[in-house]
């Protein structure tokens, strides 16, 4: 049976509702999810397009808004009760979100009252999902990959944002490789630590074998797996389209899970044609099991 990924991220929901005014982490919503955080995180932030991190912050900016609109409390209590330390810093972020200081979204509510029912949660069900460019009519592709090699740059991190920056750094040095399967094909291969939402991102190329690693490189080896394989088309901004309908749409109907071991992205110049060409084409590698 398929993970249903809908009501795990309902539950998630309904759990961080709960604890709204406690220290929520990721651990403790992956733990009630019954979900690995790396997994989980990747999942919540393909289908709603912002980190756990970000969707509490929002929350309870909401929620103090709506404090503001129905309680008399004083704006450093409200502050205290979403946990900000300071009115201070309460203030900056209310503003960051709503454009306006609490003491004016209370003042003057009549003008914020179409705001505080916009901010308010609603229920979580597939139709909330907004699916773009047509990513929601995409057939995928069963393969088995027989284990492989790759050699290339290697980064620690749980910023998604840094990779560009990597593969910039690769095209500089790549000819160095030797041993290579393909002189066109590019990996970049995300491989979870099971440390919060860190992973180690390898940008590199398929190799024969792990011999003649060039300096500041590293190699390594992943075994045997079976793969759902999307193609994406369009630019890198779009990707996260691809990766709503993937984990958002299609795990939840098609009765498979994700499988053990890390996802990669193929990329091949023969349709590759660089980040900001509407017309490129990646390959998108997420491993399943039944």
């Amino acid at each position: 049976m398929s993970v249903d990924y809908f009501k795990r991220i309902s539950s998630a929901i309904d759990f961080m509702e709960t604890n709204i005014h406690e220290e929520i982490s990721l651990e403790s919503i992956s733990r009630h999810v019954g979900l690995s955080p790396f997994h989980f995180h990747r999942i919540f932030h393909s289908i709603l397009g912002e980190t756990i991190t970000e969707y509490v912050k929002k929350r309870r900016l909401s929620l103090a808004a709506r404090d503001l609109f129905i309680t008399n409390k004083r704006i450093i209590d409200i502050a205290f009760d979403y946990g900000y330390e300071s009115q201070e810093a309460f203030t900056r972020a209310f503003k960051k979100m709503f454009g306006v200081t609490p003491g004016a979204f209370r003042k003057h509510q009549e003008n914020y009252q179409l705001l505080y029912h916009l901010t308010k949660r609603k229920p979580f069900t597939d139709k909330n999902i907004h699916h773009l460019k047509g990513v929601n009519q995409m057939e995928p592709k069963f393969k088995k990959k027989e284990a492989y090699h790759i050699v290339g740059l290697q980064m620690h991190s749980s910023r998604a944002h840094e990779i560009p920056n990597m593969w910039d750094e690769l095209d500089q040095v790549k000819d160095q490789i030797q041993h290579r399967v393909s002189q066109t094909i590019y990996l970049g291969v995300m491989e979870p630590t099971g440390v919060n939402v860190e992973f180690n991102y390898i940008a590199g190329v398929e190799v024969y074998e792990l011999k003649d690693i060039p300096e500041g490189m590293v190699g390594k080896s992943f075994p045997a797996n079976e793969y759902v394989v999307f193609t994406h088309r369009g630019t890198t901004e779009t990707l996260q389209d691809t990766f709503q309908y993937i984990y958002g749409t299609w795990f939840p109907k098609n009765g498979y899970d994700r499988g053990n071991g890390p996802e990669f992205e193929l990329y091949d110049d023969a349709r590759f044609f660089g980040p900001m060409n509407p017309d490129s084409e990646i390959d998108i590698y997420i491993p399943i099991k039944k």
